[in-house]
């Protein structure tokens, strides 16, 4: 009877171990969001770093879906130097990414999204190093889980 229990608790701990974290699983958020001028669709998801540092979105833009990271940097100059990597893939770039006017945001090209999303539905973690003309290299480590789930609800993908 206890060599039974004990099997039983042993079972219930790998399972409970096998279970993504709650914050793991509710990384990625979803919000709705319209251009109040023309009723466009804003919405995007994201997730912050491992770090906390910086936060990883898919947007809803104008021009379509882009890939942004928003950190606490400074600015870049216009095209700062980005490779990432996800999972055990090999890396991608150097590439010159958009910096945003303020500079504490970049946004892959356009040719990088298609890609990138289906990494990003496929992987775990993305690595991403961005390198600037005027400040150190930052790197920045994004958990994927749940990304899919949220990335879903998105109209512009």
């Amino acid at each position: 009877m206890m060599r039974r229990h004990m099997q039983s608790v042993l079972a219930l701990l790998v399972l409970l171990l096998a279970l993504p974290k709650p914050s793991q699983a509710q990384n990625w958020q979803f919000e709705a969001k319209k251009n109040p001028g023309s009723d466009a669709d804003r919405s995007f998801v994201y997730t912050a770093s491992e770090d906390g540092d910086a936060v990883l979105a898919w947007r809803c833009m104008s021009d379509g879906l882009n890939v942004t990271v928003d950190g606490g940097y400074t600015h870049y100059g216009h095209y700062p130097q980005v490779t990432y990597h996800v999972d055990d893939a090999p890396p991608v770039g150097p590439r010159g990414w958009l910096s945003s006017t303020g500079g504490n945001s970049v946004s892959a090209p356009m040719s990088l999204v298609p890609a990138l999303t289906k990494q990003a539905q496929r992987g775990t973690k993305l690595v991403l190093r961005i390198a600037g003309y005027t400040e150190p290299p930052h790197t920045y480590v994004f958990s994927f889980i749940g990304f899919t789930k949220q990335y879903r609800r998105l109209t512009c993908r």
